[in-house]
């Protein structure tokens, strides 16, 4: 059986097609596989070394996270560059180390404001409940 040139040509176009396909294929396939993206932490590690990371979350009574919450340090009240809490109610903040006490001042509208002295020994992580006001 003798081809002819038109079916030659099929067939030459097929092969040269499946030549480009194929190597773009296992490209596209290559680069949706391969290991996971790494998990994100939760907070930004502190910017600078020997730092304390103080830590912890904000609920209300019924145990719910409360985003939002201004957490002042210090008697100037909440500020535009105050920590505040994220949805899941966590908020950190990065202080030297001191041997000293720290007043925090939390609020959000809706809430009663409360205050706490803190006197943190190194790493810490402190849990508040804040009461509908």
């Amino acid at each position: 059986m003798k081809l002819r040139w038109r079916d030659r040509r099929l067939w030459v176009g097929t092969v040269m097609l499946l030549l480009i396909a194929l190597p773009l294929a296992f490209a596209f396939y290559g680069s949706q596989t391969g290991p996971p993206a790494p998990t994100p932490t939760p907070y930004p590690p502190p910017p600078v070394e020997g730092l304390w990371r103080i830590e912890g979350a904000v609920i209300d009574e019924n145990q719910k996270p409360i985003e939002g919450v201004c957490l002042a340090i210090g008697p100037l009240g909440c500020r535009a560059t105050s920590p505040k809490s994220d949805s899941a109610g966590r908020f950190f903040f990065d202080l030297p180390p001191a041997n000293v006490d720290y007043d925090l001042h939390f609020t959000k509208a809706g809430y009663q404001p409360f205050d706490v002295r803190i006197h943190p020994t190194g790493p810490s992580t402190f849990n508040y409940v804040l009461k509908k006001g």
